[in-house]
C-alpha cells in the first residue's frame, strides 16, 4: 500500500513494505554498530561513518524516486557520485585510513580523496557502457569493488602493508602462502562492509529501464569515453605530487593504489640488458675511493694483534649512524652561537675520513637516503614523490647488510620510532636485517622536547648494550636517530638553549634545531669516547639523512632568495650535510670534499676492509668520474654542476650506464645480475639454488604465521635453525 507520493519534478514514494524493510535495516546496522562498539574501540569519525551509513541505508530503503525523461538520467547520475562516494570512503575504512587531513594540508587532503572517488566512478560509467542498464551497471560495479575491498583488507591484516598495483605482479607468490594466514576481522571490516552493503542498496534506487535505441549509443560511447578520460587524467595531471608517504593513511586507498601504478612506470635505459649490465661491472672494477696504500687488515692487526686470533675473524665492527636532519649550518655563511655546535664532531673529524654528503631529499623523505645508502642505488631516475621502501623492494634485496652477512656479520637495526614507519618492519629483513629495534625496545628512554621525541644519547646506549652482548661474531649495527626530526617550534625543558649571536630570538626554529644538533654533537662524543677503550676494532660512521625544513625564514635570509629562484649549484647546497668515518685503529685522515649518499656504504667498507662486491668497486670508479649524482643532478670530479639534460655526450653516457645498472637492480629484480652483488667467497646463485631458496621462503612464512616469533619486545627477529626443525618435526616433515 502506497504510503505518499511527493511530485516536485521526480517523484519520492514509500509504501508500508518499504518501511518494513527500512526497518529491519536500520535494526541491523544499529545492532552491528552496538556490537562492534564492544568488541572495539572505535573513533569519534568512524561512529560519525557508522551513523551516515544507518542514516543513509534507512532512507535509500524507505523512499523510492522516480522520474521521466532528462530528469531521470541527472538522479541517476546523482546517484551514481552517491554510490562513488560510498565506496571511496568503503575502502579507505577497510584500511584503517585516519579520513581526515590529519598531519597534511587540508587541500592535498581533498584533492587525493577527489581523485579516489573519481576511479571509483569511472568502473561504474565504464561497466554502463558495455551493459546499457545503469542498475545492473551499478550492481557489477559495486560487487567489483566490494572483492577488491576484502582482498585489500585481507592483505593489510596479514602481511601489514597496503595491496598496491605492484602486488598484481607478485600475485603468484602471493597464492602460494596464502593457506599458511589467519585472517582476523575486526571493526574495519564490519564498518567497511556495512558502507559497501549501503552503497549497494542505493544501486537498487537506480533506473532499470534499458536507454532507448535513439540514445543508446550516443550515451554509453559518452558513459565509456568519461570513463576512460579519468585514467588518462591521473596520469597527465601528475598526482604523484600530492602523494603522502610519511604515513599511508593518509592517503586515499584508491588514489594510493592507483598511484603506485604510475610510479612504477619508469622507462628502460636505452640499450639496457642483463648482458649490458655485465659488461659496464666488467669495465669497472678498478676503482677505489681511499688512497691505495691504505690496508685495513694490517692496521687492524698492528692495532688489534690477538683479535683474530680470538674471534677468528679479522673484520672490525661496523656501527653506521644515520642521524635525523643532522646539518652544520655553517656552510651557509659564518654563523655564530653562543655555545659551541660541533665540537666534538670538529675535533674527531681531525683523526677521521670526514666530508660533505649529498643526500636525495631536503627536509624529508628519510628514507630515500636510507636506501640509497644501503644499496648504492641512487634515486634520480625515480619521480621525487617516490618512496623505495614502499615501491620497489619486494623481495630479498642485496645491500650493504646481505654483503656483510655473507662475511660472517650479525646485523641489526635501530630506531626508536614505530616499526611501521616507512615500511621498514616489512623492508629490513628483506635487506637482511636479523634483528629490529624499535620504539618499544625504549620504553624509559631520554627524550627531548614536548614531542617525547628519543634522544640520540638513548639510542647510542643501546647499541652500546648490543655491543656488550655479540659474542664472537663481527657486529653490523644500523643506528637511525629520531632526536632532531622536525616540529622545532615546539617546546622544551630538558635542552640546553643555544642561540646565534647577533640574533638572538630573531630563527627560533632555527636556534632550537641547533641546540639539538648540540646535543647531538655531545652524544656522538661519549659514544666515541666510549669505543676509543674497547679491545674489538670497530668503525663508525655517522651522517645526516637531509636538512631540516625550517620555516622562519633562515634559509632565504642566508641564500638570500627564495627556494623557487635558487640556482642548480644552491639546490644542490640545500642537499648537503657532514658524515664522518671514525674508527679506533689508524685510518686516513681525508676530507672527501663531495659524495652522493649512494657512495657512502662503498667508502665503509673500502675503510673496514671487509670483502666488497662487484658492484661496490664499480661505484668506486664510477665516483671518479661523478662523485655526486642525485635527483638535481651530477657534479664531476672538477666541481662542474650539470643537470641531466645539459651534459656533454660522454656524460651522458656514463649516466646511461649507470642508469641501466640500477634499473636493472631495483626495477627488473626478476632479471637482476646476481654476480653483480657476490662477493668472492660467495656461492654463484645457480636456478636451483633460486628454487631452493623459494620454496624456503614459502616454508619459513607458514612456520612464522603458525608458531608466531618469540622475541624481546620490539625485536623483529627471524627464527633460527632450531625452531624451524623443531617445527617441521612436529609437522611430520
Amino acid at each position: 500500500m502506497r504510503i505518499f507520493t511527493a511530485d516536485a519534478g521526480f517523484r519520492i514514494k514509500s509504501s508500508y513494505r518499504r518501511f518494513i524493510w527500512a526497518s529491519a535495516v536500520f535494526i541491523i546496522i544499529l545492532s552491528f554498530w552496538t556490537a562492534v562498539n564492544r568488541l572495539d574501540e572505535i573513533s569519534e569519525t568512524y561512529n560519525r561513518i557508522w551513523a551516515l551509513a544507518l542514516v543513509l541505508g534507512t532512507a535509500g530503503t524507505v523512499f523510492k524516486v522516480e522520474a521521466d525523461g532528462w530528469p531521470r538520467y541527472f538522479i541517476d547520475c546523482a546517484l551514481i557520485c552517491l554510490i562513488a562516494s560510498l565506496v571511496s570512503t568503503g575502502f579507505d575504512v577497510f584500511q584503517g585510513a585516519s579520513i581526515s587531513s590529519g598531519e597534511d594540508s587540508a587541500y592535498y587532503f581533498l584533492i587525493r580523496n577527489g581523485y579516489a572517488f573519481l576511479i571509483a566512478l569511472s568502473l561504474y560509467l565504464i561497466f554502463y557502457a558495455l551493459i546499457g542498464r545503469i542498475r545492473a551497471a551499478g550492481i557489477t560495479a559495486t560487487v567489483l569493488w566490494f572483492v577488491m575491498a576484502v582482498i585489500s583488507y585481507v592483505v593489510i591484516t596479514t602481511r601489514g602493508e597496503r595491496l598496491l598495483f605492484s602486488d598484481i605482479l607478485g600475485v603468484g607468490t602471493a597464492l602460494e602462502v596464502v593457506d599458511s594466514y589467519k585472517v582476523e576481522l575486526n571493526s574495519n571490516f564490519y564498518l567497511g562492509a556495512t558502507v559497501f552493503a549501503v552503497a549497494l542498496l542505493w544501486c537498487f534506487q537506480l533506473s532499470r529501464v534499458k536507454v532507448s535505441r535513439k540514445r543508446r549509443w550516443a550515451v554509453r560511447l559518452f558513459s565509456l569515453a568519461a570513463g576512460c578520460l579519468v585514467y588518462v587524467f591521473f596520469s597527465l595531471s601528475e598526482p604523484t605530487q600530492y602523494f603522502y608517504s610519511w604515513l599511508d593513511n593518509q592517503n586515499a586507498y584508491l588514489y594510493h593504489f592507483m598511484v603506485n601504478e604510475e610510479m612504477l612506470k619508469i622507462k628502460k635505459p636505452e640499450g639496457y640488458s642483463q648482458e649490458k649490465v655485465a659488461e659496464i661491472i666488467d669495465g669497472g672494477q678498478n676503482g677505489r675511493i681511499l688512497r691505495t696504500d691504505y690496508n685495513a687488515k694490517e692496521s687492524i692487526d698492528v692495532s688489534f694483534p690477538y683479535y683474530k686470533y680470538n674471534t677468528g675473524t679479522d673484520n672490525p665492527n661496523i656501527i653506521v649512524i644515520m642521524n635525523e636532519s643532522f646539518t652544520d649550518l655553517r656552510t651557509y655563511g659564518d654563523l655564530e652561537t653562543s655555545e659551541s655546535m660541533l665540537e666534538n664532531f670538529d675535533q674527531i673529524k681531525e683523526e677521521s675520513i670526514y666530508g660533505t654528503l649529498y643526500t636525495e631529499v631536503y627536509g624529508g623523505g628519510t628514507a630515500d637516503s636510507e636506501y640509497s645508502f644501503f644499496t648504492g642505488n641512487s634515486l634520480f631516475m625515480t619521480p621525487a614523490s617516490t618512496r623505495p621502501y614502499q615501491l620497489y623492494v619486494r623481495n630479498d634485496t642485496p645491500s650493504l647488510v646481505s654483503t656483510l652477512n655473507s662475511q660472517g656479520y650479525v646485523s641489526s637495526a635501530i630506531h626508536p620510532m614505530p616499526p611501521e614507519n616507512w615500511n621498514r618492519s616489512v623492508v629490513y629483513p628483506l635487506l637482511g636485517f636479523e634483528n629490529f629495534y624499535s620504539l618499544s625496545s625504549f620504553p624509559d628512554a631520554e627524550t627531548s622536547r614536548s614531542q617525547n621525541i628519543i634522544t640520540d644519547s638513548a639510542t647510542y646506549d643501546k647499541v652500546i648494550e648490543l655491543y656488550e652482548n655479540k659474542g664472537k661474531d663481527p657486529l653490523f649495527l644500523f643506528d637511525l636517530t629520531m632526536q632532531n626530526h622536525g616540529g622545532y617550534g615546539q617546546s622544551y625543558d630538558n635542552l640546553e638553549q643555544v642561540q646565534i649571536t647577533g640574533s638572538e630570538g630573531q630563527y627560533p626554529e632555527t636556534e632550537q634545531f641547533i641546540s639539538l644538533i648540540r646535543a647531538s654533537d655531545v652524544a656522538f662524543g661519549d659514544l666515541v669516547d666510549y669505543f676509543s677503550d674497547v679491545y674489538e676494532p670497530t668503525v663508525i660512521c655517522m651522517f645526516g639523512d637531509h636538512q631540516p625544513n625550517l620555516t622562519d625564514g633562515f634559509y632565504e635570509d642566508s641564500l638570500d632568495s627564495s627556494r623557487d629562484d635558487l640556482t642548480l649549484e644552491e639546490q644542490q647546497t640545500q642537499q648537503e650535510t657532514p658524515f664522518i668515518i671514525w674508527a679506533n685503529y689508524d685510518i686516513p685522515h681525508e676530507q672527501i670534499e663531495r659524495m652522493s649518499v649512494n657512495y657512502l656504504s662503498t667508502l665503509v667498507a673500502e675503510t673496514a676492509g671487509v670483502e666488497e662486491t662487484p658492484y661496490n668497486r664499480y661505484l668506486a670508479s664510477l665516483y671518479q668520474q661523478i662523485p655526486v649524482i642525485d635527483r638535481k643532478g651530477i657534479i664531476t670530479s672538477d666541481g662542474t654542476y650539470y643537470r641531466y639534460d645539459d651534459m656533454p655526450q660522454d656524460l651522458q653516457s656514463t649516466v646511461n650506464d649507470y642508469k641501466i645498472v640500477v634499473y636493472n637492480n631495483m626495477i627488473d629484480p626478476e632479471n637482476r645480475y646476481e654476480e653483480l652483488f657476490r662477493t668472492g667467497s660467495q656461492p654463484a646463485v645457480t636456478e636451483e639454488a633460486k628454487q631452493v631458496k623459494e620454496t624456503e621462503d614459502v616454508r619459513l612464512e607458514q612456520f612464522r604465521v603458525y608458531a608466531g616469533i618469540d622475541v624481546p619486545a620490539g625485536n623483529i627477529l627471524m627464527p633460527g635453525k632450531a625452531d624451524i626443525s623443531r617445527w617441521l618435526l612436529e609437522n611430520g616433515e
